[in-house]
This record gives structure tokens, sequence and C-alpha cells, in this order.
């Protein structure tokens, strides 16, 4: 898939500027050591299918994106232009100057600089398979939301079918050029890029975004984005698996395979450890549990190497902005004895993991011959995970 990337960037932003007392636009200034609009095209550079990158902007500033450009590696921007007095104007003069052998477009907020290059690339792979001609952004409401006239509540509205609605939100170029003409020909206020081809009667959809996308807007967003980079959010995750055990099957403990004339009954290889582990990445950044990623129904993981799940579980991590800082494991177990096993099951996991060994905590206890861990029918594992903030 090939794509255009087009960053409006035009705004004044008096608001952010009076309150700040600053006299640069919200795009240039800075959080964790670099400008909004830097992070917003580094992210941009990175997705694969993205081939140019086209920003819409006041030109006093175009010295600074080209130096920003410069510094940071952005090797895909094409044209920095003039913007116009509204989005839309800023939109439609960057889409005239993308490339015509180029058949999508991904419109994105300059100043949404959290959203990861893994996520929209992921986007646009979902564009590219369903066929369908306009895509954007969302997540589903969780505020309660409430009609008000004049001060006064009038109902609560159902949130059930409703969405925020983000950017990036990508096209069929020839679908946004069309949608762009009709509403030159009868202009009408539009909130977003989409709101053109809806006006067409066109169907929109909508992918589902769950790691942040916050947009820099008031000076208060620009607090809580510098908070988030200068402290290095953290996250924790725990999670737990348990299964019983049978003889004749092989037994694995956190990737490596431990003599034992029984194992671990499972429809995959039965690694409590790397299910524990994987169970507490998703559930640190909120991505729901192994079972749904990898349900047991599904042939294609039976007997499959749990090594599998932690790839997956790794990559969502990252999607979500998140890499990971250290594990702690716990394996109950009455036999056999795992004394002998520990360094390299460590050993193993923080290669897994990508972590140095001293970030990797591999421990084993017996059940002193209580439930079904001491009768020896069952193994069980608890696993923690802290989760960090990448900067980049």
């Amino acid at each position: 898939m090939k794509a255009s990337a087009i960053v409006p960037s035009a705004g004044s932003g008096r608001r952010i500027r009076k309150a700040l007392k600053s006299a640069l636009p919200k795009p240039y200034l800075e959080i964790g050591g670099m400008p909004v609009l830097a992070r917003t095209l580094k992210n941009l550079e990175d997705v694969p299918e993205i081939r140019e990158i086209i920003v819409a902007c006041d030109l006093r500033y175009r010295p600074m994106i080209l130096e920003m450009a410069r510094q940071h590696g952005i090797s895909k921007l094409k044209s920095v232009l003039q913007g116009g007095k509204t989005r839309t104007d800023s939109v439609y003069r960057a889409l005239c100057r993308t490339s015509r052998n180029i058949p999508y477009c991904l419109v994105h907020d300059g100043v949404r600089p959290f959203l990861t290059s893994r996520t929209m690339s992921r986007f646009l792979r979902q564009v590219e398979r369903s066929g369908h001609e306009a895509w954007v952004a969302g997540r589903p409401m969780v505020p309660t939301v409430k009609e008000v006239k004049k001060g006064v509540i009038v109902r609560t509205v159902d949130r059930a079918a409703l969405w925020e609605i983000e950017t990036p939100q990508v096209f069929k170029k020839n679908t946004l050029q069309r949608a762009y003409r009709e509403y030159h020909r009868a202009p009408f206020a539009a909130t977003d890029d989409a709101s053109l081809v809806e006006h067409m009667g066109k169907p929109v959809r909508v992918f589902e975004v769950r790691e942040s996308n916050m947009k820099i807007t008031t000076p208060e967003n620009l607090f809580t984005a510098r908070k988030i980079l200068e402290s290095g959010e953290a996250r924790t995750g725990w999670g737990e698996d348990c299964h019983r055990l049978e003889p004749g099957r092989p037994f694995y403990l956190a990737g490596v395979r431990i003599p034992s004339p029984w194992g671990a009954k499972g429809h995959s290889d039965g690694d409590v450890i790397l299910h524990a582990v994987v169970d507490a990445l998703l559930g640190a950044v909120g991505a729901g549990d192994i079972g749904e990623h990898f349900p047991d129904t599904d042939k294609k993981y039976k007997g499959a190497d749990s090594r599998l799940f932690i790839k997956k579980a790794l990559s969502l991590t990252a999607e979500s902005g998140f890499c990971i800082s250290n594990v702690d494991t716990t394996v109950i177990l009455q036999k056999p004895k795992l004394g002998a096993f520990k360094g390299a099951m460590r050993a193993r996991l923080a290669s897994l993991l990508g972590l140095p060994k001293d970030a990797v905590g591999v421990k084993a206890k017996t059940a002193e011959g209580l439930g079904a861990e001491g009768r020896n029918e069952a193994v069980t594992a608890h696993a923690v995970v802290t989760l960090k903030r990448r900067n980049s």
C-alpha cells in the first residue's frame, strides 16, 4: 500500500499562545525535548506505507520545519506549503500537491504527537484489506453525555452509539478529491475531512484506537503531554495462569523444556510463565487477555509455541506507546525442583522480552503439599510487569 500523509498545521493557536505568553504556535512548542510537530512527523516517517509527507503551515515557520526534518531524519517530507484560512483549505492545498501515483492519502493533525507508527501502519493495512474508500480513527465515548439548553440539562444522551473521532483519517485519494470538488461547489460547515465524504453519501468506517492520541489544543493538554514524556509514565500489569499436569507431555517453563515425567495440559504448549507474562502485558495496556487473542477454540494455536504469544503481546505494547521495563515471575510447582533450571529460564525470558537479566525475576515455590499444586496435579505462575512510555 502507498499513502501520502497530509499534515495541516496552519492554525495560529491564539488561546494557547496567550495563556503561555509564547511567540510560537503550539506545533513548535517543545514536549520531551522535541517540538510537538517534530514528534508527529517522526511517527509518520516511520510508517512504511507512507511514501511522502506534505505539511500545510504558516510559511513563516517553514525554515523551522525543514530544520526539524534535518535534525530528526524525516526524509519523506516532500513539501512545506502555505496553509489556508481554514483547516479544509489547508488540507485541499496539500491534497493538490500529492503524487498522482499514490492511491491513498492520510490526514493527520500536526498536534497529535502520541499515535505510534505501528498503529498507523496497522490502520493503513486494514484500510487496504477492506477495500472501503474512507476510514477515521476513533474510540467509543466513555463520559456521560447530556444535552444542555440555557444551562439546564434537557436529556441524557445514549452513548452506546457515540464515538470520539480523531485523526488519522484515511481515504482513497480520488474519493477525497471528489468530496472536495463537491464541497467547493456548495460549501457547508465541515469539522473534518470525513464530513465531506459523508456529505456525498459515502460510508465512512471507524478504526478503533486504544492508545493515547491526545490533540494538544489547550495549555492543560500541553502540560499533560510534557508530564507524560518528561516523567516517563509507567504502568503495571499482573497476570496469572494455571494448567493441569498430565504424564507424558513435554513441560515448558519460560521457554525452557524441563525434564519431567509430566507436563502442562493446554491447547498450546502450556507454558504458564509465558502465558502469565502475556496476560500482564495485555492488561497493562488495556488490550484484553490471552484468551481473546489466542482462543483455545482456534485450531491454528493447537500445540503453538508460546513465544509467538509473547511476540504479539510485545507488539501490542509497542503500539500503545510503551515498552517493558522489568518483569517478575513466580511459578508454584511441587515437583520437579526447579533450582537447577532457574538461571536458564531467566536468561530465556530476558531474551524473549529484550531485557537485561537484572530486569527479570524468576522465582520457584512449592505449595508445601497443599492444593492442586501440592498434590502435583497442577502448575501455576504469576507475573508482574512494569511498562514505561517510549519517549520517541
